[in-house]
């Protein structure tokens, strides 16, 4: 099908929506042989766009999901971690770690699980820039740097025992992990601090659920 009049039209009024000069479109746009070559594109619609517009040093048309805000290590942890001895609901002053709940999942896929000793770790930490599913944060990450240990998330809840500020969001907003379970499913482990729990909230679900996250929120995920 030859191009018609009205797509001729369309084309200059992009080109004079952009704001380019004649001089720039007949040397740039025609000179470089960059317009000769996306009209020897048979199918246009199979090229990645947001890829496209990086290799052209062009911004994102949608912004990446996860925003990073820095990492932390966690030291290696030389003894066996067993969970019920850590995941305590226990909000006195003498408790070690503030936890004001234990949700019915977190109990029944973690509370009998001993892990064995980890090796020390860099975690990568990042918020969500807009709400999204489990399946699109885990792509974001990728499949391989996405699993932690139960023992690393409780090593950061013990810097942040009563609240305070540090890596892990005390706002409310929850903060996410990847883990195993006893039978080896991984599974989302969501810890954050209520003011009104006065400590803790830790629970878990399926991380192959259709679950929302929100906006805000933390994901914790392994450097390497």
């Amino acid at each position: 099908m030859k191009p018609t009049l009205d797509q001729g039209r369309k084309l200059l009024e992009l080109v004079s929506q952009s704001g380019r000069s004649a001089k720039w479109v007949q040397e740039q746009l025609f000179g470089s042989g960059a317009f000769t070559d996306l009209l020897a594109v048979d199918d246009l619609e199979g090229v990645h766009r947001e890829s496209h517009r990086c290799f052209l040093g062009l911004p994102p048309l949608t912004p990446p999901l996860l925003e990073p805000f820095g990492t932390v290590t966690v030291p290696a942890i030389a003894e066996r971690f067993v969970a019920s001895e850590k995941f305590v609901v226990d909000t006195s002053k003498r408790a070690r770690v503030k936890i004001g709940w234990l949700g019915s999942d977190f109990k029944c896929w973690f509370l009998g699980k001993t892990e064995e000793p980890v090796q020390e770790a860099i975690l990568r930490c990042a918020r969500l820039t807009r709400d999204a599913f489990d399946r699109d944060i885990r792509e974001e990450i990728g499949t391989e740097f996405e699993e932690t240990s139960l023992a690393q998330v409780y090593a950061l809840m013990e810097r942040q025992p009563n609240g305070e500020a540090g890596k892990l969001l005390t706002n409310g907003r929850a903060n996410t992990f990847c883990v195993r379970d006893i039978p080896g499913v991984l599974r989302a482990v969501r810890v954050s601090w209520l003011a009104g729990h006065d400590g803790w909230r830790v629970d878990a679900c399926l991380v192959l659920s259709p679950n929302w996250w929100s906006d805000g929120d933390c994901v914790f995920f392994r450097n390497s």
